[in-house]
């Protein structure tokens, strides 16, 4: 093998180390899911991702409901008749998860069809893929249990 192209190999192999050493522990949960609504029977899928700041955010990136005509949905239900028009795909629809002792807690869900915010914890599911999740209002014990499933 040529100097030049042994040197390009090794340069390519090291340029990857950056992207693995700067995992942390709950970047676990980074990822799509496919999940359905507890508040109706639409399903959305979502992505997960670590933000800037450190904690894990999701935005929508598909859902199954639709206008009849074939416009994309926007944001009718929002409390703030500012953020009305702004479209659901690609809305930033939780935020501020933090991984904690193998869970994810102190997070936000804003729920587009009743346009309301509630809180959200979860964990890694037992067949280590999904994710159990709750969504409450105030308090834990005053909400639903939900399987995201990875896709």
């Amino acid at each position: 093998m040529k100097p030049y192209r042994l040197f390009i190999l090794l340069l390519a192999c090291v340029s990857f180390l950056p992207a693995f050493a700067q995992t942390k522990p709950g970047d676990e949960i980074c990822g799509k899911y496919s999940v359905t609504s507890p508040n109706s029977n639409n399903t959305a899928k979502i992505e997960v991702y670590r933000a800037k700041d450190g904690t894990y955010q999701a935005k929508f990136i598909w859902t199954s409901a639709s206008n009849p005509d074939g416009s994309p949905l926007k944001d009718v239900n929002n409390e703030d008749p500012a953020k009305r028009n702004r479209p659901i795909i690609g809305m930033v629809t939780i935020w501020g998860l933090k991984y904690v002792d193998g869970e994810y807690v102190g997070g936000s869900i804003y729920d587009p069809v009743s346009g309301k915010v509630y809180g959200i914890k979860g964990k890694k599911a037992k067949n280590g893929k999904d994710m159990d999740v709750r969504y409450f209002w105030k308090r834990p014990a005053l909400g639903r249990d939900v399987v995201w499933k990875r896709i």
